[in-house]
């Protein structure tokens, strides 16, 4: 059984949640089987020793006094799915308290109580007029709440009554206008990735729409993601890009944390592609953008911060020459890295930050103290090192790291075509290092072997030391 969706759903479950899922399933309202406890039981205490997981002693601890049946045993599987998939949705539920009271509204409308349909219609307008979020799903529930109103009235209403048709045309548009211009981002940065083309039905009318009652763009869920797509589709305009910050500002506490990530996430990538295109000036937008989405915790998942963010915000850090924030950013932010990576990634930093400062004996120290797990972080580690010897004038320990980098790659195969990048840093250092300072055609031929070498990350510092020979 260690393969079986059962199985495999328990992992994810934390302590707490397997002391609720067992109060749930004692009661007689939820779930009526015994042999459906006593699994769940058995399965939370030895999830993890897959020795006890087999269907025989599972079915044995059960069963003592019976012989194994196989259908029995699969029919209490299939009981404690469901059970388990009905817990799963209630808890869902439980998490959108807005969804609860209008739920109450609808069941309070069908039995005909109207004098508990307003008073939990009342409530759910109070909840809506100060929303936690307002997002696209706060537009959709404002359009059932409207929804909701009508039915309640066409039913009991006289025919000289105004009905709240608008109200509900209304709410619905704005939370199709909000959905589409969503999944348009969506969409159009998977079509980037993945080269693949997508139809877009009605978004030209929605983009018009807009531009039309650019009032629309005070809400949120609309604003932002309006931005967001005309980055995209327009990336030479900047003025869009500055108006994503501004609604970035703007939308901080207005929609939910995990939306917000992703909303940064495209910024952050916008300025990257700026950076790969030549515009320095967006280095400095960046490490602003990743600072105040790691300060306010945006860029966490919870509570843990993403390596590559942590790495590329360091390495922008430094290239800014912001040598004091990037250290204390390391030693702030470094602890919040999931507890695999912290090691490798707290040293890997700092010895790039003493690299940069000149300051050759910590970096070394750093180095050489840590064998770095990650194969592209070695490599780095190893490049960074090549590159101090070199500057060091150490070329006798120069050529034995050249010679253990050949080898290292040789042996690391699944490193597939990145792997031409690192060997020509290990070949263009061999010849810089054997190349006539005073031989002028020599000097020439391998500046123009290295100018033309692809790839090559490290070619800048290359052809400087070629300069300063």
């Amino acid at each position: 059984m260690q393969k079986s969706r059962l199985i495999e759903i328990l992992h994810t479950f934390s302590k707490k949640e397997l002391r609720e899922l067992k109060k749930w399933l004692a009661s007689p309202f939820h779930n009526q089987r015994k042999d459906v406890i006593e699994l769940i039981d058995y399965l939370s205490k030895n999830l993890h020793r897959e020795v006890l997981l087999n269907k025989e002693k599972i079915f044995k601890f059960l069963y003592p006094s019976e012989p194994f049946d196989d259908s029995k045993m699969r029919q209490v599987v299939h009981f404690t799915m469901k059970a388990l998939e009905n817990y799963l949705a209630y808890i869902s539920f439980l998490e959108k308290g807005d969804t609860q009271e209008l739920y109450l509204a609808r069941e309070y409308r069908k039995r005909n109580l109207s004098r508990q349909f307003e008073k939990s219609i009342k409530a759910i307008e109070v909840t809506q007029s100060s929303p936690k979020f307002q997002d696209d799903f706060f537009l959709y529930q404002k359009y059932e709440l409207q929804a909701e109103r009508y039915k309640f009235y066409n039913k009991s209403a006289k025919r000289t009554q105004t009905f709240n048709l608008q109200e509900i045309g209304d709410s619905f548009d704005l939370y199709l206008i909000a959905s589409k211009l969503k999944q348009a981002c969506t969409m159009l940065s998977h079509q980037v990735v993945y080269k693949t083309e997508y139809k877009y039905t009605f978004l030209q009318e929605i983009l018009d729409h807009i531009e039309k009652n650019r009032a629309l763009l005070e809400l949120p869920a609309i604003g932002t993601y309006f931005f967001i797509y005309q980055t995209i589709v327009e990336p030479d305009n900047i003025q869009h890009f500055n108006n994503l910050k501004n609604q970035l500002d703007y939308s901080h506490n207005t929609l939910p944390i995990n939306e917000m990530r992703n909303i940064y996430t495209s910024a952050i990538n916008y300025c990257s592609k700026k950076i790969n295109s030549g515009k320095s000036d967006f280095i400095k937008e960046a490490w602003e953008l990743i600072k105040k989405g790691i300060e306010n915790k945006i860029l966490f998942d919870d509570g843990i911060l993403n390596r590559f963010i942590f790495r590329n915000f360091i390495a922008i850090g430094i290239t800014l020459k912001y040598f004091k924030e990037a250290e204390e950013a390391i030693h702030k932010y470094g602890q919040f890295l999931a507890k695999e990576y912290q090691e490798n990634y707290i040293n890997l930093s700092l010895a790039k930050l003493f690299f940069a400062k000149k300051d050759y004996d910590k970096a070394m120290q750093l180095v050489n103290q840590y064998e770095f797990k990650d194969i592209l972080d070695n490599l780095s580690a190893k490049t960074m090192l090549l590159k101090m010897y070199y500057e060091l004038s150490e070329f006798q320990t120069l050529e034995s790291l050249l010679e253990s980098m050949r080898a290292y790659l040789q042996r690391k195969k699944q490193l597939g075509s990145r792997i031409n990048g690192y060997k020509n840093i290990v070949r263009y250092t061999k010849k810089l290092i054997k190349v006539n300072p005073y031989n002028k055609e020599q000097v020439a031929k391998l500046r123009k072997e290295i100018e033309e070498a692809t790839p090559l990350t490290e070619k800048a510092w290359l052809l400087k030391q070629l300069d300063d020979l």
